[in-house]
């Protein structure tokens, strides 16, 4: 309490890249983005209001940081393109969840005229979130789904890209962590899979399918989703179900990961695959990290 939170987004615009999929500001298209962010909920189990024009911190934020952008198309790029620009300022009074909301379409302007639509695209950028002094660090983390961006230009051969996925408390064991993952598998050669680690980096068992079909079980969980005829998973969401025993301990290390491999990349067809991820315990949502 009484520390100062800043939250900066980076290339926070759409500004289209001739190679784009050999970039992380990987962007291309047409496409208006708003970023606004939104006090804690004083009811934190009711979602309802979460994202309500009484929670919105649009002026509430210290001089220079607005508390939203609304950014049209290849615009204002010496403001967001290839920088590191404070959505908001404030200090903390309260613990718990500030929501950023990011969208691109149905975007009103700060006085409330509604943005035009433009296009179709997509617009990476990154987060991140600091607080002045000394304690408590936040964490960001993504509500209902999290999307990725594997690419690994100029890479050849067999190739292993890591990312952590999920925190998972030992209070949650016994429960069923349920994976959604939409279009796994975009490249241009090899055969890619995906391995799902527990902490420690340890293998698990898991079953898997196209959403709403049947399971198929695996130990360990590595599940391949592209071959030599193309991507298996091409614009289908794809199942994992993972039992979590209840023996599972963890202490300092709670984080679940994500091992992708991508084996007998030829050269100038490195991978570049988007992907979709959401999560649930039992039924219950919880925090996606990158």
């Amino acid at each position: 309490m009484g520390r100062t939170l800043t939250v900066a987004v980076y290339d926070a615009g759409n500004y289209a890249r001739a190679n784009y999929a050999n970039v992380e500001t990987a962007e291309n298209g047409t496409v208006n983005t708003s970023f606004e962010l939104f006090d804690v909920n004083p009811a934190p189990l009711d979602f309802s209001n979460d994202y309500g024009a009484a929670l919105s911190l649009t002026g509430d934020c210290q001089s220079s940081t607005p508390g939203k952008f609304v950014i049209p198309d290849n615009t204002s790029s010496s403001t967001y393109k290839n920088l590191w620009a404070n959505l908001c300022t404030i200090t903390v009074t309260k613990a718990g969840t500030y929501h950023l909301q990011v969208k691109r379409s149905s975007i009103l302007n700060i006085d409330n005229t509604s943005l035009a639509e433009s296009g179709n695209a997509w617009n990476q950028f990154s987060l991140k979130a600091t607080v002045s002094g000394t304690g408590v660090t936040p964490a960001l983390y993504g509500v209902g789904d999290l999307s990725l961006f594997n690419n690994l230009p100029g890479l050849t051969g067999n190739i292993t890209a890591t990312f952590y996925f999920a925190q998972i408390a030992q209070v949650h064991a016994g429960k069923t962590l349920s994976v959604n993952l939409y279009d796994p598998g975009d490249g241009a050669s090899g055969n890619y899979f995906v391995n799902v680690l527990k902490p420690g980096d340890l293998a698990t068992p898991c079953s898997y399918g196209i959403l709403g079909g049947a399971l198929t079980a695996a130990s360990p969980c590595r599940i391949q989703t592209r071959t030599s005829a193309g991507n298996t998973y091409n614009g289908k969401w794809v199942r994992i179900d993972i039992n979590i025993p209840t023996t599972y301990t963890c202490s300092a290390d709670c984080w679940w990961k994500i091992s992708y491999e991508f084996q007998g990349v030829t050269s100038g067809n490195s991978p570049n695959d988007r992907t979709v991820w959401s999560a649930a315990l039992s039924g219950n949502p919880i925090h996606l990290v990158q």
